[in-house]
């Protein structure tokens, strides 16, 4: 556990380096219903590289998915997804490149480049709209949160990122217990 607190650590340590470093993230669901349980896993390869700072301050970190692909229930990579893990896949391909805000307390503000995301966003869904018929309802949510007013709101409610840029109070807390 203690290598696992210091290596958690070195992500304090990017700030004033611009060089490129790698993560890898297993983000898992497991819903429990009754007797039957849903799974759903995904694994991202991506790096984070610090950029400088903000007019404001604020740290930039440039996010960037290499790679990703679905776990089964047994933590096996999936290499035939089905339709709905290939369409999955395809839409967070708009998270692909991100320019991250963090407070100097590591804080997650939001993503500075939110028009990239908004036009990755439109590209596919004139893809997936002549692709597929049936999907009306989930292209509307997506609507919805890709618009200005929400986009922030969906990205700083995100697990991933609020677990990956938690608070500094949190993290010198753990330092101070090693």
């Amino acid at each position: 556990m203690l290598k696992t607190q210091t290596s958690y650590t070195s992500i304090i340590e990017l700030n004033g380096e611009s060089v490129v470093r790698g993560y890898t993230a297993e983000i898992k669901n497991v819903v429990a219903k009754g007797k039957k349980t849903e799974h759903s896993c995904v694994v991202l390869f991506f790096t984070l590289q610090y950029l400088g700072t903000t007019e404001e301050g604020n740290l930039r970190y440039k996010s960037s998915i290499q790679r990703r692909f679905f776990l089964d229930d047994k933590n096996r990579p999936v290499f035939k997804p089905s339709k709905a893990q290939k369409l999955a896949l395809n839409v967070a391909k708009i998270n692909d490149e991100l320019i991250l805000e963090v407070s100097k307390n590591y804080k997650f503000i939001g993503i500075i480049n939110i028009e990239d995301v908004q036009k990755k966003w439109h590209k596919l869904k004139g893809i997936l709209q002549d692709s597929f018929t049936d999907l009306h309802t989930i292209i509307g949510d997506f609507d919805w949160q890709m618009q200005t007013e929400n986009i922030q709101k969906i990205y700083r409610n995100d697990n991933f990122y609020n677990f990956f840029f938690p608070i500094f109070s949190i993290r010198s807390s753990i330092q101070k217990n090693l």
